[in-house]
């Protein structure tokens, strides 16, 4: 599937932080235009109503996704202590947020498990 251009939801201004993380004279990378493009489906299915359109916006939610963890995956080293620390922590925040979606845990802890995960992938992500 591809993203239709009749669905593309409008660009959003980047937020401060983002804009002092890119170099004014370099494009986006492959990387960052994924995620752009996912926060923006994301964004768009919060703002749709019709049950078709939401089935289409997360069926491309999904193949981009799985092209995003293709990509990630392409280019890390899987052995790596850091690597094997932050893919813990992500699947540790994982497990956290369904208990929280099921009532199990509390969403502060799914918090403070996201924001470790997220702390780990970023020693990783600085390594690349």
């Amino acid at each position: 599937m591809s993203i239709r251009r009749s669905i593309r939801p409008p660009r959003r201004r980047p937020s401060p932080k983002r804009i002092l993380s890119r170099e004014a004279d370099q494009p986006c990378g492959l990387g960052q235009q994924l995620l752009d493009v996912v926060e923006g489906i994301i964004d768009l299915m919060e703002h749709t109503r019709d049950p078709d359109r939401l089935k289409e916006l997360n069926d491309e939610r999904i193949v981009l996704s799985v092209e995003a963890r293709r990509l990630i995956d392409a280019n890390l080293d899987r052995v790596s202590v850091e690597y094997c620390s932050a893919t813990a922590a992500l699947e540790d925040a994982s497990c956290t947020i369904q208990e929280a979606i099921q009532g199990l845990e509390s969403v502060k802890n799914a918090i403070l498990q996201a924001a470790k995960a997220a702390e780990l992938v970023g020693k990783v992500a600085a390594m690349a």
